[in-house]
């Protein structure tokens, strides 16, 4: 039942890769980039590994010290939740949740939040009294189903503005490190017209950050009419899955539709790839008519899946 922590980056990403599906936000790299944020530095990541009778657990988090002084486990921004494999795993869990429990004891973690991954659906009690629950639906575009993506979409609108923003002269191009500056113009425009919380403001060391731990996995994409950026996203993947993690418009420029020709070059891009997963995410909020969720929905005919997060006391 004990519980063997991993945080040296070697080790880390081989139990990871190990397993037959991981997302990027899984991966060591990503919680190192995290660690750029100012509200990260005093994180910790830790890997929690669990082995038993040839089932095998890996969860990674980062430890950080609350405004109590006790330590809690928190899920990184993005999709995780615990790897998992082998044959037995329903008679092995109430053992992990043990080993588990034990280990919040001995570090003194009094919560542990979570966030799930909506392909994994891997949503299992963490221990016997936590109650994972429903935060939204998300979407997920199954980019290499189907010969021809524009056929895939769910309304012929979403065609037609993709057709309206290449006659309007919408232009995708992509980028890395180098273009981090043009990147977050739009999105610090954006995320001000929407008047979002601080936490959804990316420093530029955490840009930085995920180009140097991530360079091979980390994609800018850019929607550009006569050379100046109308849209942007910032993608990641493995090779399972990609997610876009952040976004943004010039309103300016919405006539021209930049928006549908970007979602639908990113979703062309890892197709190419081979990558059979794109999480497109919620909307800015859990209703079934936000906006933000009806425009991704256009992608995809598969109906939104549940996307689930967890908070559980832990008592000491």
């Amino acid at each position: 039942m004990t519980i063997r922590v991993v945080t040296e980056k070697t080790e880390w990403d081989r139990i990871i890769h190990s397993f037959s599906f991981w997302d990027v936000a899984h991966e060591w790299g990503y919680f190192e980039a995290y660690r750029a944020r100012e509200m990260e530095r005093a994180s910790r990541q830790v890997l929690l590994v669990y082995e038993h009778d040839g089932n095998r657990v890996a969860y990674p988090f980062f430890l950080k010290p609350s405004d109590t002084g006790e330590l809690t486990l928190e899920a990184i921004y993005g999709y995780t939740g615990a790897l998992t494999s082998g044959d037995d795993l329903d008679r092995i869990w109430p053992n992990f949740q043990q080993g588990m429990r034990q280990y919040c004891i001995d570090n003194g973690v009094s919560v542990v939040w979570e966030r799930f991954h909506p392909v994994l659906q891997n949503h299992r009690p963490l221990l016997p009294e936590s109650a994972p629950e429903l935060k939204r639906q998300v979407v997920l575009v199954q980019t290499t189903r189907d010969e021809d993506l524009l056929k895939s979409y769910r309304r012929k609108n979403v065609r037609k503005r993709i057709r309206l923003a290449r006659e309007k002269g919408v232009v995708i191009t992509r980028g890395g490190a180098e273009r981090i500056d043009e990147a977050i113009n739009v999105y610090e425009q954006t995320m001000r017209r929407n008047d979002a919380d601080k936490v959804y403001y990316f420093e530029r060391e955490f840009f930085e950050a995920v180009f140097e731990r991530l360079p091979e996995q980390c994609t800018f994409f850019f929607a550009q009419v006569d050379g100046v950026v109308a849209a942007m996203s910032l993608a990641l993947n493995s090779p399972h899955c990609a997610f876009q993690l952040l976004g943004g418009m010039d309103t300016d420029y919405r006539d021209y539709e930049p928006n549908y020709l970007l979602e639908h070059e990113v979703l062309e891009y890892y197709r190419a790839r081979g990558i059979a997963h794109l999480n497109n995410g919620g909307g800015r909020t859990g209703d079934s008519d936000d906006s933000l969720l009806f425009f991704k929905k256009g992608f995809t005919k598969d109906d939104p899946v549940d996307y689930y997060i967890g908070r559980t006391d832990v008592f000491l």
